[in-house]
């Protein structure tokens, strides 16, 4: 439990945060980026995203030192470019991490049974068939029922440990797998690679009798470049709109830190993925169409200017500028459905 103190003077108490000194303010401008913005850092994409698998697309300029942030654990086994690497802890957390050569290559974290559960399943098949072979050797005719209800529990004990070890293979398998689409917005400070977008919705408009409404969830990935202040993210649900008409004001917002508010600002190293995850609330009224979600960052202590882009997907001129002046870029599109009324 530990006492966090704000710029205001307030302290608030959090469980399980990891304490770290408020940044200093950036010193640069939040609408400019670096003087290095030009430099390529690494870029770390997630292809495929499971409990027990992960697949990213790796390219860096340089050697990396990669840390996914997820705890550290035998069973986790990687690979870069099809060959076994060596997995390591790094940082007071713990993280998983591998070094990786300069290049592009794919980067998978996949979690298999370590050698210590292999022996624990050698000895529960070898007194699994111990207990089955006294069962069958002090089998009497006059207890064979008795004798028969033993064998039954015997076999299902049997498929109670086979389904035990069966369903992390089930779990791995690509149909349980989250497949982000690939992003390419670059903020300098930080890399927007992908993103995980529900391709439908339904809308919140219900009998009075529902108030409440499950929100939509967008998740941003993204790669720190470099470690600035702590950047905020936004997504807007807007209506569609054709670039040059520009889109209008947002029908659903939601804003988070980078990383999370538990992640302190010094362990956003170069190289390091961060999800935001941004549940978006449907007004009552939106009609069933196709809507636009738009993202964007700031820093936390400049909500009003956005970062620009350095690397907009729809410039125009030398400069990198886009079509008017909305700092908010697209990153993909959602269908509301009409809610079905439950009788």
């Amino acid at each position: 439990l530990d006492m966090h103190s704000g710029g205001s003077g307030d302290a608030r108490w959090t469980l399980g945060r990891d304490p770290d000194p408020l940044p200093a303010p950036p010193s640069t401008s939040p609408s400019t980026t670096p003087a290095d913005a030009t430099a390529q850092g690494p870029i770390v994409r997630p292809i495929h995203l499971g409990h027990q698998l992960r697949v990213y697309v790796v390219d860096t300029s340089a050697p990396l030192a990669l840390s996914v942030p997820h705890f550290y654990f035998p069973a986790w086994r990687a690979t870069a470019a099809g060959v076994p690497t060596p997995l390591y802890p790094a940082t007071e957390l713990a993280w998983l991490t591998v070094d990786l050569p300069a290049g592009a290559q794919v980067f998978t974290l996949q979690w298999q049974a370590t050698r210590a559960v292999w022996w624990g399943r050698l000895a529960t098949g070898a007194g699994w068939l111990l207990v089955g072979f006294l069962l069958w050797r002090n089998r009497r005719p006059a207890r064979r029922t008795a004798w028969r209800v033993q064998m039954g529990l015997w076999l299902g004990a049997a498929l109670l440990a086979v389904c035990a070890m069966t369903t992390p293979l089930l779990a791995s398998h690509s149909a349980t797998l989250r497949t982000p689409a690939p992003l390419d917005l670059d903020y300098a400070h930080v890399h927007l690679s992908a993103a995980e977008i529900p391709a439908t919705a339904q809308s919140t408009s219900q009998p009075a009798t529902q108030t409440t409404a499950e929100p939509v969830e967008i998740v941003l990935h993204w790669t720190v470049r470099h470690t600035p202040a702590p950047l905020q993210a936004f997504v807007h649900l807007v209506n569609t709109a054709p670039p040059a008409t520009g889109f209008g004001a947002p029908l659903a917002q939601y804003d988070t830190r980078i990383g999370g508010d538990y992640l302190p600002i010094s362990r956003h190293q170069p190289g390091l993925p961060l999800t935001s995850r941004h549940p978006l609330i449907l007004p009552p009224d939106l009609p069933p169409g196709t809507y636009a979600i738009l993202a964007g960052v700031y820093f936390a202590d400049a909500p009003h200017a956005p970062l620009p882009v350095i690397n907009p997907p729809h410039a125009t001129d030398e400069t990198g500028e886009t079509d008017g002046t909305d700092p908010r870029h697209e990153i993909g599109r959602i269908t509301i459905m009409a809610r079905e009324d439950t009788p």
